[in-house]
C-alpha cells in the first residue's frame, strides 16, 4: 500500500512537472517570436520612406503602439487572436524605436548598438538562468520596482524641462537598466511559481518589456559613456 501512494505521488509529480516544463516553454517561444517580430518592425521602420513617416509622427505612432499594448494585454487569454495582438504590438514597438536606432546608425554608433543589444541577451539569460537554478522568490520585489519606475519617469519628464548633462544621463539610464533588471527577476520569479495560470501571453508579453526596456536604457548608457 506505501508503495502504491509513493508511485502515485512520484506519477502526480512527474506529470506536473512535465506541464510545468512544457508552459515553460511555450513562454519563452512566445517571447523569441515577439523578438523575432519586433525585429522586423525594427527593420520595415528603418526604411527610407517609413523612417521619415515614422519620425514625422511619432506621437501618433507612440499612441498606436500604447494601443497596441493594451489590446494584447486585454486579448492576452483569447485563443488565436491573444498571438496576433501580441505580434501587432511588438512589430508596432520596433517601428516606433527606429527612429532612435537611426539616430545612431547616422552618428557612426552601430557597435554601440549591438553591444547594448548583446549585453541585453547576456544579462536577461543570466537572471533568468540565475531564478530557475535557485528557484528564489522575487515577488517581494514589486513594489519597490514600481515605486522606481514611477520615480524614473518623473525623471524622464524633468528632463524634458531641464535638459541632463551626460553625467545625470548616464546616471539616469544606469538606474533604468537596474529596474528593469530588477523586473526579470521578478517577472522569472512570478512566472516560475505561477505557471497554472496558463497565462502564457501574459508572461510573454512581461518577459518582452523588460527585455525592449533594457536594452534601450542599457543603448543610452553606453551612447552617454562614449560622449562622456
Amino acid at each position: 500500500m506505501q508503495y502504491r501512494e509513493q508511485a502515485h505521488e512520484f506519477q502526480v509529480y512527474d506529470e506536473s512537472a512535465v506541464r510545468r516544463m512544457a508552459f515553460l516553454q511555450k513562454v519563452y517561444l512566445t517571447f523569441l517570436f515577439s523578438l523575432i517580430a519586433a525585429s522586423i518592425g525594427a527593420y520595415v521602420g528603418l526604411q527610407p520612406k517609413v523612417l521619415r513617416a515614422v519620425a514625422g509622427n511619432y506621437l501618433l505612432f507612440f499612441i498606436v503602439e500604447l494601443v497596441a499594448l493594451f489590446a494584447a494585454i486585454g486579448l492576452r487569454k483569447q485563443p488565436g487572436i491573444n498571438l496576433l495582438a501580441l505580434f501587432a504590438f511588438t512589430f508596432a514597438s520596433g517601428i516606433t524605436l527606429s527612429p532612435m536606432l537611426a539616430v545612431y546608425l547616422a552618428l557612426g554608433k552601430a557597435a554601440i548598438i549591438k553591444e547594448a543589444l548583446s549585453l541585453t541577451c547576456v544579462v536577461f539569460l543570466g537572471l533568468t538562468v540565475y531564478v530557475f537554478v535557485t528557484k528564489k522568490d522575487f515577488s517581494f520585489l514589486g513594489g519597490f520596482l514600481f515605486m522606481g519606475l514611477f520615480g524614473l519617469l518623473g525623471m524622464g519628464v524633468m528632463f524634458i524641462f531641464f535638459p541632463p548633462s551626460s553625467t545625470s544621463y548616464m546616471v539616469y539610464s544606469g538606474i533604468g537598466a537596474l529596474i528593469f533588471c530588477g523586473y526579470i527577476l521578478y517577472d522569472t520569479s512570478v512566472l516560475l511559481h505561477n505557471w497554472e495560470s496558463n497565462d502564457y501571453v501574459g508572461f510573454a508579453i512581461s518577459l518582452y518589456l523588460d527585455f525592449l526596456n533594457l536594452f534601450i536604457y542599457l543603448l543610452q548608457l553606453l551612447a552617454a559613456k562614449d560622449r562622456h
